[in-house]
């Protein structure tokens, strides 16, 4: 079956094939399938080709999605036979279980990331980054490691290029070339999978050389800037055959190191100046640095609701170049002045300004004054690092009497999870007096260069948030309820509540403990899907209102994934598209009541409460459930939590210890797991009379089988024994075999708050007060 993509507005849409799809799937299991690798990672406008999924848990799968308009996907074959599927079935690795898709993409969808998932009946994947590109594609055909082994060069530049690289692979491509062209290759890796969790690096680290015909090396690069995946300048020497080299830098190997490799003469854009513009009717005037480009100069429109963070690029001819970051701000802005290298020649500044500057050779440092008031509360920031500059800013702020009254190196954003090194500078002071004050800005390691770029915003505070929501994928029972985590970025001291809603309000679907308290910058709230929502993909956006200033201030979240990076680390990196798939009705629902329908749970510390549950099991089931708390807080536990098979409720006793704070708001949210029979169709051959006495019963499984009775007593065909054309139907039987799988179930979120321990009556405090 084939689907049709649809994009993300500001409602949703539900993939209708999905709910004849899924009409026999599996309630939702315990988890969804996980994909770690899609290869090749990408595709031409205009082009139809197969794709390679690796992962977990997806020898089931049903269909794949790929977010934005104008590509369909069709699920072709697993790469394994019943047999070897049942027995891998729960074989561990991140990328044991495959299986092959055809992608087609429409000659006018967008060019750019797109979300890559994989369904099955248990849920939706997590999302991979998938390529759409203008070029011709090419896969990489084994064996390459060496120059003689190479069998279909390359017949025409430009060309994208993909691989994988296996341990110990190194991979050629053979190509022509003219002397004096200016040849890009761009390599795509670390940014088509972020982080691999058991890999160190966690990353495919892409070596790129050129070789000439002899296999000798002409040129070579390993990364471009501060980015992992490489860009590789190369001008041709004389006419003749070369050769890319691809491979990891340090050898490495495995299925999901996948990458694509663009080459050709293409326009390539290194860096811009300045890193951003003010927004409004004026366009900002920009120039542009790198190889193949139309002009070097750029106009870019910066439209009023801009978002703070642009992408742009530059066209030559038919092909486009690569996406840069663009910064979009609210003050007023300025360039840096000439001879500001000194606390005596520093810039003056009227607050609030941004300043456009580079610091132009090794060892230069800017300096920027102002006259500041006391009392008021001072940020300053640099953006450079997160707008593609190499500078490693170094912030101080000195008084009027050169005292240092503070510094900074570098500064984490939540928001920027893919950067490995957080180079970005930020200051925040209460000014302790009125008089002049003075900025000194530089590169820490002390590099310089015209690609050195900054922006420096000096404001009063400006407070604001943005939203992420993760994880970007979840399933959700039809009739139930499924946990996501929302992320508070806040900004300039904002630390107000932040209610969460679902834009347009989609029909079918709710949120409950949809309210981000004061200060927190986290909470796990639950989705809930009514009954009427059909099974399928839906793709409502999240979003969060807050008072600001008198002013109601809006966002929406970013969908992301939580990924880990070597073992340890985890990072928030940014996808495309929210997804909400919904299942089947899950074997049970938990239903969960506030005490006297209160809107808020009051957790007394120190004390336990008991809350009323109840298990909706589906007709007919028994079974024991197992009740725990969700992302709990330090404090409160859980007690109690079983609930017998021949049960339907219990008081669920919560506890909250007497070292929790008061006050503390946040989410109850209950899950419930347990083990449920579910019945398959066995097709089992004839065979001859069991001897009961020698055979072992197996107490994991139970067969039920069944003589197939007479249809049609007037037809003999179907009489069990009665020949016909000469040959005897034997004794056929349908067989059922009964296995327990696991499923866990969401309960909607309860808001509660932590609240002081009721004081303790003394005895004679009632003597007293008769008296």
């Amino acid at each position: 079956m084939k689907i049709s993509i649809i994009s993300r507005g500001t409602g949703f849409f539900v993939v209708a094939a999905f709910a004849a799809l899924f009409g026999f799937a599996a309630a939702l299991a315990e988890d969804p399938p996980h994909i770690g690798y899609v290869y090749p990672a990408g595709g031409s406008q205009g082009s139809s080709f197969e794709v390679t999924v690796g992962g977990e848990r997806i020898y089931d799968s049903q269909e794949a999605s790929v977010s934005g308009k104008g590509v369909s996907v069709e699920l072709l074959s697993s790469n394994a036979s019943e047999a070897e599927k049942k027995k891998n079935a729960n074989k561990k690795g991140a990328i044991s279980q495959t299986a092959k898709f055809k992608v087609t993409i429409s000659k006018d969808a967008e060019c750019g990331e797109r979300d890559f998932r994989v369904v099955s009946a248990g849920g939706i994947s997590n999302k991979l980054n998938f390529q759409i590109g203008q070029l011709v594609e090419m896969n990489e055909t084994e064996p390459n490691n060496r120059p003689d082994q190479v069998k279909k060069p390359i017949p025409m530049l430009p060309v994208t290029v993909n691989g994988q690289v296996m341990p110990g692979d190194l991979d050629l491509f053979k190509f022509s070339a003219k002397k004096g062209q200016s040849l890009v290759f761009e390599a795509e890796a670390r940014s088509l999978i972020p982080y691999i969790a058991d890999a160190v690096p966690s990353w495919l680290q892409v070596n790129l050389s050129i070789l000439d015909s002899k296999g000798r090396e002409l040129a070579n690069s390993s990364d471009f800037r501060f980015e992992q995946d490489p860009v590789l300048f190369f001008n041709v020497p004389a006419d003749g055959d070369y050769f890319l080299s691809v491979h990891d830098s340090i050898y490495r190997g495995r299925e999901d190191f996948v990458y694509r490799v663009k080459m050709g003469e293409l326009p390539f854009i290194t860096q811009v100046y300045p890193l951003g513009g003010a927004r409004g009717d004026a366009p900002a005037n920009l120039k542009i640095y790198g190889k193949n480009l139309p002009s070097n100069s750029l106009s870019v429109k910066v439209p009023a609701d801009a978002p703070s963070l642009m992408h742009i690029s530059t066209r030559k001819g038919e092909l486009t170049s690569n996406m840069v970051p663009f910064a979009a701000g609210d003050l007023p802005e300025v360039f840096e002045a000439k001879g500001n290298n000194s606390s005596g020649k520093a810039q003056r500044l009227s607050l609030p300004i941004t300043v456009n500057g580079k610091i132009a050779a090794p060892g230069e440092k800017d300096f920027y004054s102002f006259e500041g008031k006391k009392g008021q509360n001072l940020y300053v920031e640099v953006l450079a690092r997160r707008l593609g500059s190499p500078l490693d800013s170094g912030l101080a702020l000195f008084n009027a009497k050169g005292e240092r009254l503070k510094e900074n190196d570098d500064q984490k954003d939540p928001s920027e999870g893919i950067l490995t090194h957080h180079a970005d500078s930020f200051i925040s002071l209460t000014l302790p007096e009125d008089g002049l004050y003075t900025i000194r800005l530089c590169d820490i390691q002390g590099q310089g260069g015209d690609e050195f770029a900054y922006r420096l915003n000096l404001s009063l505070p400006r407070p604001d948030f943005s939203l992420r929501a993760e994880p970007a994928n979840i399933s959700v029972p039809k009739g139930g309820s499924a946990s996501l985590n929302i992320l508070a970025i806040r900004k300039d001291g904002f630390k107000g509540p932040i209610a969460l809603g679902l834009s347009g309000n989609p029909k079918g679907f709710s949120l409950s403990g949809a309210l981000i308290p004061e200060g927190r910058d986290r909470i796990t709230l639950t989705v809930s899907a009514s009954d009427e929502v059909p099974p399928g993909i839906n793709n409502p956006a999240i979003e969060g209102t807050a008072s600001i200033n008198n002013l109601k201030v809006t966002h929406i979240a970013v969908p992301a994934e939580n990924l880990m990076q070597a073992f340890i680390y985890r990072h928030s990196v940014p996808g495309v598209e929210q997804s909400f798939f919904v299942t089947q009705e899950a074997p049970f629902s938990i239903i969960a009541k506030l005490p006297d329908d209160k809107a808020i749970l009051e957790l007394p510390v120190g004390k336990e409460i008991s809350i009323p549950v109840e298990i909706v099991r589906q007709p007919g089931k028994e079974f024991p459930v197992k009740l725990q708390l969700l992302n709990a807080p330090n404090g409160v536990t859980l007690r109690n939590g079983w609930i017998a098979a021949d049960k339907s409720s219990l008081k669920l006793v919560i506890r909250t210890e007497v070292k929790t704070a008061s006050n503390f708001k946040s989410n109850l949210i209950i899950t419930g797991t347990a083990q449920v029979e579910k019945e398959e169709k066995i097709a089992e051959p004839p065979t001859k009379p069991e001897d009961k006495s020698t055979v072992a019963e197996k107490p994991q499984d139970k067969i039920i089988e069944k003589q197939i009775t007479e249809k049609d007593s007037n037809n003999p065909a179907e009489k069990p024994g009665i020949k016909d054309n000469n040959k005897a139907l034997p004794d056929v039987k349908e067989a059922r075999k009964v296995k327990k799988e696991k499923f866990t179930v969401t309960a909607a979120a309860i808001p509660f708050v932590t609240v002081p321990e009721p004081a303790t009556k003394k005895p004679h405090e009632d003597k007293d007060k008769k008296k």
